[in-house]
């Protein structure tokens, strides 16, 4: 009840549709967002196999799994499923994204057992690497990766030309660039 003596109604269940829930850290997020996934599955009838939970950290998924997981932690509402009702998908937008593009490898002309490119050390190598495959200074592709990083495209036509060297490098290694994942899955 509020504080009129009314029933309240938690938007976060009533709500039909998907939800983007955004706070600060230890505000309740994961809580709110299991206790929507329990209402979903045991009130609603809905199938967890047709729930997917996207989280921004591979820490916030493994949270959410927990939550979910019997029993309930000791002072904290229960919002527990059995195994067998936790949606099959809680993970993270980067490992969907990588998800996604294994699936349609072929389509995308990856392999399917393409490797990841994690470490920012070799991705900058590697951009010095194309920067110089373009007749350019090696400072001139750590510039290019930070463009890419910041505003995901290239200024020019001269950054287009390492940007699109450091992709061939990429394929020619059979190997994604992480940040690659969320467009190419788009």
């Amino acid at each position: 009840m509020d504080e009129r003596g009314e029933h309240y109604q938690d938007p976060a269940l009533i709500f039909p549709g998907p939800v983007a829930l955004v706070a600060g850290p230890g505000s309740g997020k994961t809580t709110r967002l299991a206790a929507r996934i329990k209402h979903f599955v045991e009130d609603q009838g809905a199938n967890p196999d047709e729930i997917t939970v996207i989280t921004f950290t591979g820490e916030a998924a493994r949270n959410m799994k927990e939550r979910l997981t019997p029993p309930a932690k000791d002072g904290m509402p229960d919002v527990t499923l059995p195994p067998e009702q936790h949606p099959k998908l809680i993970c993270t937008m980067h490992s969907l994204g990588r998800r996604i593009i294994l699936e349609h490898a072929a389509r995308l002309g990856i392999g399917s057992n393409a490797g990841l490119l994690t470490q920012w050390r070799h991705r900058q190598m590697l951009f010095e690497d194309a920067a110089r495959l373009c007749n350019e200074p090696a400072d001139f592709g750590r510039e290019c990766d930070r463009r890419k990083q910041t505003h995901g495209v290239p200024a020019d036509e001269r950054q287009g030309r390492v940007l699109g060297t450091y992709w061939r490098i990429l394929d020619a290694c059979n190997v994604i660039d992480y940040d690659d994942q969320i467009i190419l899955a788009c």
